[in-house]
């Protein structure tokens, strides 16, 4: 037999869609659109069953609900809502109604959700999102620019490679031509500029004279002058007789002016010598190059001959640039890989023959280039740590046509093949066509497809401003409907962090946060005031006001974030409430939240954490003392008992907080420690002492005696809490 029921709907659709359903199963279905119309109904037709949306305006649904509740005790309600509302979800709770239906109502959570009401068990949580997307909105949008890219990656590749093939060639042409100018250019300049230098050095003062005196300490003073202040590599003087006064080469990665000096010279420097001293007028022009190697490096050296005061021949002077040193600088200029390769095609210095590898030239190859009527540049391939280089070889000669050797530059493959010049009116007319076409499909798909998103980027950005209780109606589009599911997910979400950070602050960690909302959503603790048993600690720093009478207001702001900075963090971290910050007093509370505690734990856990929270000022108070700050004696009340819990204030502005007689009681206590101790201390009640029960041997609890409190008759039986093992205090009476 079917069953009568009430639908009470703000919207014709959802009725409609529940009409069928219970219609389907035979039950009686009347349909309410008002408040007051559903009154009606609930009278005339004693319906067993009420199905009534949450979203009515105001706070008649409530009455409604009670008023139904109340004329017919067994009626079995349900609570339908388009999308979550934390606050009205609560209050229903709060009534005793624990099954709520959310939209799409469909006839599997139908089912879930009379078996709920029908049993008195909770409904599990209703899944947001119960239509799949069979083809997402990003790959309807993206599938067209996808064909079209690779459209233009396809083409734009067979044209690039045909291109490329064509002006390869070319480019490295034209990039080789101008490295051999750049290199041809650098090595004219080195070499003008050694001759500048080695002529400088022949005319120096005194250098004619030390010659024929063998005077090795004078010419070393000279050249090491003339040397240094040319940054010069290499120097070297012989006398007439082709002796070796003087060889210095500056070693590498040596400072400016660490030379190596040295007297043995080798046979291609003495054949040059003889060249020199040969002839009276060598040397006439300035002096001769040539490539010399001295002490295992490679230098490109200027020499000349010295005439002495009686005009003849009194010595040989040579100025020297280390070959790895200019291949290093030629590199730079000519972004290529540099080789100098002597008379012979042995490598002399190289940066591209670094991991092991070299390629010296045939024996007869530098002769046949040098020898040329007309010397010209030559090529080659090679093969370098798998990478390919081509070399472009140029025959090396002094600027008196002495030959001095063959310079390599490499070109790696990579550098030089690029993209080419490519057919301008090809890729206009390719251009032209991809963009026109993409701009066509763009805007056909985005018309299409981005419109029924406009109201979730308004809906968004009003959220951003701060409105929380803006809603998306979700669409007949699947994916659409989807996003606005998700959408108000999260505004709800939202709304419930709002809605517990003005209960609790950001004084709970998340995993108290957490458990607090399940609390409450459960029912089993209440906004409106409750009875429970929790153990009460209160904080006050000892003379705070005169302390900070003379101070600077924002210093004393730093004083308590940095004070509670620390204190907040070690309750919560046991799993304490902090409900209160007043001033330099705080208000924290264990065994209410995030779940009851029975008395024996929560007055455990409180004078523990009041002795971590003492360890924590101590340590403060030296970082204190240390910046010449005056110590925050705290002193800390403890008391255990009945309290009222509940939240406080209106719908704009509330929080949870705990009031009666015990937490009276821990602030008269807290303001004992003032008069009774000299610096920080704690003191607990006979009734924390009570809840500790077998705990009181981890603690040191000395009695007080019977003290009655500021602003209290009755007299109470006090403790001092200190750690188990703490030292016994020692007055000493002078």
């Amino acid at each position: 037999m079917g069953r009568r029921v009430l639908l009470v709907q703000s919207e014709n659709e959802a009725a409609q869609t529940l009409a069928r359903f219970f219609t389907d199963r035979g039950d009686e279905v009347w349909i309410a659109w008002d408040l007051g119309q559903a009154a009606a109904l609930l009278q005339q037709v004693a319906p067993e069953l009420l199905l009534l949306d949450l979203h009515f305006p105001g706070d008649d649904w409530l009455g409604f609900l009670r008023f139904g509740r109340a004329t017919f005790p067994n009626l079995k309600v349900i609570l339908t809502n388009k999308h979550p509302d934390l606050q009205r979800e609560i209050i229903a709770r709060q009534n005793g109604l624990n099954v709520f239906l959310r939209q799409p109502f469909t006839r599997r959570w139908l089912e879930r959700a009379l078996a709920a009401v029908d049993t008195g068990t909770l409904l599990p949580a209703q899944s947001m999102f119960s239509s799949r997307v069979r083809v997402p909105t990003l790959i309807k949008i993206s599938l067209p620019f996808l064909i079209l890219a690779l459209v233009v990656a396809i083409g734009g590749a067979v044209l690039i490679s045909r291109l490329s093939l064509k002006s390869g060639q070319q480019r490295f042409d034209r990039q080789a031509a101008e490295a051999a100018l750049k290199g041809a250019q650098e090595l004219e300049s080195e070499e003008e500029r050694l001759l500048a230098d080695l002529n400088q050095l022949k005319n120096a003062a005194g250098l004619a004279e030390a010659l024929p005196a063998r005077d090795t300490e004078k010419i070393r003073r000279i050249v090491l002058s003339l040397a240094m202040s040319a940054s010069d590599d290499a120097a070297a003087v012989f006398d007439a007789q082709g002796d070796s006064l003087l060889i210095m080469t500056l070693p590498p990665g040596a400072a400016p002016g660490q030379y190596r000096y040295g007297s043995k010279e080798n046979e291609a420097m003495l054949q040059f010598i003889r060249h020199l001293l040969s002839d009276p007028d060598n040397g006439a022009d300035g002096g001769g190059a040539g490539l010399i190697v001295a002490a295992s490096e490679g230098y490109f050296f200027a020499g000349s001959p010295v005439q002495g005061v009686d005009g003849k021949g009194s010595g040989v002077v040579f100025i020297g640039r280390s070959l790895d040193r200019l291949a290093e600088k030629m590199r730079d200029e000519t972004q290529a890989e540099i080789t100098f390769y002597d008379l012979e095609g042995q490598p002399l210095t190289s940066t591209l023959f670094t991991g092991g590898e070299v390629f010296p030239l045939s024996r007869s190859q530098p002769e046949q280039m040098l020898k040329a009527p007309i010397p010209k540049n030559q090529t080659r391939t090679l093969t370098i740590g798998g990478l390919n280089f081509t070399e472009l070889l140029i025959p090396w000669k002094s600027r008196t046509g002495v030959d001095i050797g063959v310079v390599g530059m490499g070109f790696s493959h990579a550098f030089w093949l690029g993209t080419g010049r490519l057919n301008q009116v090809d890729i206009s007319a390719i251009t032209a066509g991809v963009i026109l076409l993409v701009l066509a499909v763009g805007a056909y798909v985005v018309r299409r497809r981005a419109n029924p998103f406009q109201s979730l980027a308004e809906a968004f950005s009003q959220v951003a401003a701060g409105n929380l209780d803006v809603k998306v109606e979700p669409k007949n589009d699947v994916e659409v409907a989807f996003l606005a599911r998700s959408f108000n997910r999260m505004v709800a979400g939202l709304q419930e962090s709002s809605l517990y950070r003005d209960l609790m602050g950001r004084t709970v960690t998340p995993e108290v946060r957490e458990q607090l909302r399940l609390t409450f959503s459960s029912g089993s603790l209440r906004l409106e005031g409750q009875e429970a048993v929790a153990t009460v600690l209160i904080s006050n720093i000892r003379n705070f006001t005169v302390l900070s009478e003379g101070a600077d207001p924002v210093r004393v702001f730093e004083w308590l974030n940095e004070y509670f900075g620390l204190l907040v963090s070690t309750i919560t971290s046991f799993g304490g409430v902090v409900h209160k910050l007043d001033g330099d007093t705080m208000l924290a509370s264990f065994g209410v939240l995030p779940a009851p505690r029975p008395p024996q734990e929560s007055a455990l856990i409180a004078c523990q954490v009041a002795l971590e929270m003492m360890q924590t000022i101590e340590e403060l108070n030296i970082q204190r003392s240390r910046r010449g700050d005056a110590p925050l004696h705290t002193g800390i009340g403890i008391n255990t008992g009945l309290v009222i819990a509940g939240g406080l204030g209106d719908k704009d502005r509330f929080y949870y907080t705990l009031i009666g007689d015990t937490v009276n009681t821990a602030q008269r206590l807290e303001a004992a420690t003032h008069d009774l101790f000299g610096a920080s201390g704690i003191f607990i009640t006979q009734a924390t002492f009570n809840a500790l029960g077998e705990h009181t041997s981890g603690f040191r609890l000395d009695p007080q005696g019977l003290r009655a409190l500021k602003g209290s008759a009755e007299r109470i039986m006090i403790y001092r809490l200190l750690p188990a093992k703490a030292l016994p205090e020692i007055q000493v009476m002078l």
